[in-house]
């Protein structure tokens, strides 16, 4: 995750030099027709996204948690310049998280009969990116955009649902499941709960609804299509010592 993130901002700082050289050295006579061929039309786009998400612990020897998300967005891009393809980009995605996990094993009887504990933590947002982008124009079908940005996410739904899966070791036994069911449930090894809800949570680990961050990335637009890859980290923590890390990884149509 690193060396990806690494090489996205080496990827744009490069585009964007390159770019920028080629426009301030050229001639006079030059610049004039370059800056007649400028392509500074804005877009729309409709996309969705793969979100391989990582949730950081900053508690010693604690282990992150890997998340898989979807997200499914509108994005604008606004021209802020006629000479110059600089853009604004602005729009908002309905973005879901999934994090799964199984617990080791628990003995539950002496025929041999264990339990283990099945996590399931589900986030839904709305997410709210801004950029600036650069629209490097390489033919009249193909451009190459690095952009830069900040996130605004609002939390809307969290629940963390945990249940038990049994290993019966005869038959028999798997008769009294119903029971051993409600008595796991009240010594606490099933339980549903909302993560922003104070008292299911705790107040060192209720989540906060509101969150930001920054990212990095770049599209590659063919015709109307659009591909495109990024990396970002929030600047506030979800819960204490704990904050998101999300790579993107993009298709979309633009109109």
């Amino acid at each position: 995750m690193k060396n990806l993130r690494t090489y996205l901002v080496m990827g744009a700082m490069v585009i964007a030099c390159s770019a920028s050289a080629q426009f301030v050295n050229s001639g006079s006579s030059s610049s004039v027709r370059s800056i007649s061929s400028v392509n500074t039309n804005g877009w729309e786009r409709f996309y969705v996204e793969y979100n391989p998400t990582k949730l950081k612990i900053d508690v010693k020897n604690a282990d992150d948690f890997d998340f898989k998300g979807l997200t499914f967005g509108y994005m604008k891009g606004i021209s802020i310049t006629n000479k110059i393809p600089l853009f604004v980009e602005a729009g908002a995605g309905l973005q879901f998280r999934t994090y799964k996990d199984e617990s080791d094993e628990f003995e539950l009887l002496d025929d041999g009969s264990t339990f283990f504990q099945k996590y399931r933590v589900n986030l839904f947002s709305i997410n709210i990116p801004v950029n600036l982008v650069y629209k490097w124009q390489i033919n009249d079908k193909l451009s190459l955009s690095p952009y830069f940005g900040l996130d605004f996410r609002i939390n809307v739904v969290g629940k963390e649902k945990v249940d038990v899966e049994f290993d019966w070791g005869t038959q028999e036994t798997a008769s009294i499941e119903d029971e051993l069911r409600e008595t796991l449930e009240e010594e606490g090894y099933i339980y549903d709960s909302n993560l922003f809800d104070k008292d299911d949570m705790g107040k060192d680990g209720k989540w906060k609804r509101f969150q930001a961050g920054w990212h990095i990335g770049a599209n590659l637009d063919y015709n109307h299509f659009n591909v495109g890859i990024g990396y970002g980290s929030d600047f506030n923590e979800v819960f204490d010592k704990a904050k998101f890390s999300t790579t993107s990884i993009r298709v979309g149509y633009n109109f």
